[in-house]
């Protein structure tokens, strides 16, 4: 039974630090500021979320702490993310289409109407 734990506790490691490899590659690599956030804030919570879950196999912590930890996160990095976008968005952060041109701005044109 310890060898299937071990197992399992070291695949939920890995694929946590895969995930954070992720993320840190969508934030050097994607062109502004909505798309960085989106590959760091969805793929960060997921690798988050993983090594979570690897620390009551590992060191023996409360599965309950754990879980509220989890649930902790799925609802603050969310919110965290979309207050940084509208901040980013009130400060007239550019979003970058194809090429590195500007995309249309929908939003402006109806909050303008």
């Amino acid at each position: 039974m310890t060898v299937v734990l071990e197992i399992l506790t070291a695949v939920l490691v890995v694929a946590g630090t895969f995930f954070s490899y992720v993320a840190v590659s969508g934030y050097v690599r994607l062109p502004d500021v909505y798309s960085r956030l989106h590959a760091a804030g969805m793929a960060a919570t997921f690798s988050i979320v993983l090594l979570l879950l690897s620390t009551p196999l590992l060191l023996g912590v409360s599965v309950v702490k754990v879980v509220v930890l989890v649930v902790f996160l799925l609802i603050i990095a969310p919110v965290g993310s979309h207050a940084i976008s509208s901040a980013a968005y009130r400060m007239g952060a550019a979003v970058k289409g194809k090429g590195g041109n500007p995309a249309p701005d929908a939003l402006s044109e109806t909050e303008s109407r």
